[in-house]
């Protein structure tokens, strides 16, 4: 269990020795992301250097080569994913992990858009400069990233699978198989609906699922969640409940499924077809739509 959800991983190899090996050096990898990039741990790296702003910091390259993809996948999506949100996620309610427990209230906060373009990246000296109010909130790429690392690492040794939370990360396809076969489940509040939206067979790629049926609380009188529209620092508003997004990366798939919740649907198609994106989509006007 790492970075809020479950991990599992399969590698079909047939020394128990080197597989056991394998699985204790993925679950470190994953422990030691958790420990650097997790915004509810005070001791992260991440939440030192939110707390350093205006002012050029070395960081681990780790964290720095993260966070040079997260600004990049940023500009990707013209700031639909922006890693510096984390003020808005905590303005709306989500100031603690769901496994801690019950959400707070929120605190008084003026929204101020786009202050990721303001980030500055020192390759040089391994550094980085945080505007004023860009509190950095890693949370909807660094599980994608930490998966890519962990699955480029298990190819080596066989076809392997990363089930994180429900994004999957594939490697090599089983032996005399087309894929590992995997389902898109129907979002929760439609479970009665049937288990799986549909199934395909998986090799290296990743296929992320992103919604806004699982995290979700009350504000107020008002039932809102953790996906967060940029414009406006408040939940996404539309009829979109879960979006799937098929990629050779798996940070590019997990930022991907999260920035096309945003937009309404008509929109969400047009980009996902406009920058090459095998994505589905389902919401209150049934689905998948892909």
């Amino acid at each position: 269990h790492a970075m809020g959800c479950r991990i599992q991983v399969w590698l079909d190899n047939e020394n128990s020795d080197l597989a056991t090996a394998q699985f204790q050096a993925i679950t470190d990898l994953f422990a030691v992301a958790e420990a650097r990039l997790s915004r509810f741990r005070p001791d992260s790296e991440l939440s030192w250097l939110n707390g350093q702003p205006e002012r050029w910091v070395t960081v681990s390259p780790e964290l720095w080569l993260l966070l040079h993809r997260a600004l990049s996948l940023a500009r990707q999506t013209d700031g639909l994913f922006d890693p510096a949100l984390l003020a808005a996620v905590q303005a709306n309610g989500y100031r603690q992990s769901f496994q801690a427990g019950a959400v707070a209230q929120p605190a008084s906060y003026r929204h101020q858009t786009g202050l990721y373009r303001q980030i500055r990246l020192d390759r040089t000296h391994g550094q980085v400069w945080l505007p004023a109010g860009a509190q950095l909130d890693l949370g909807a790429i660094a599980k994608g990233y930490t998966a890519q690392q962990a699955i480029d690492q298990l190819s080596a040794f066989g076809p392997c699978l990363i089930d994180a939370g429900g994004d999957l990360t594939a490697g090599p396809a089983p032996t005399g198989q087309p894929g590992w076969p995997v389902g898109v489940a129907f979002p929760d509040m439609d479970a009665d609906m049937g288990d799986e939206l549909y199934r395909l067979y998986l090799h290296d790629m990743s296929l992320a699922t992103s919604g806004t049926d699982y995290r979700r609380w009350r504000l107020g009188d008002q039932e809102t969640h953790h996906i967060i529209d940029p414009e406006t620092g408040r939940s996404a508003l539309n009829e979109t409940i879960t979006v799937s997004v098929l990629a050779a990366d798996a940070a590019l798939a997990d930022v991907w499924a999260t920035a096309l919740l945003i937009p309404n649907r008509d929109q969400a198609l047009d980009l996902a077809e406009a920058h090459g994106l095998a994505a589905s989509f389902y919401g209150e006007y049934g689905g998948p739509e892909l």
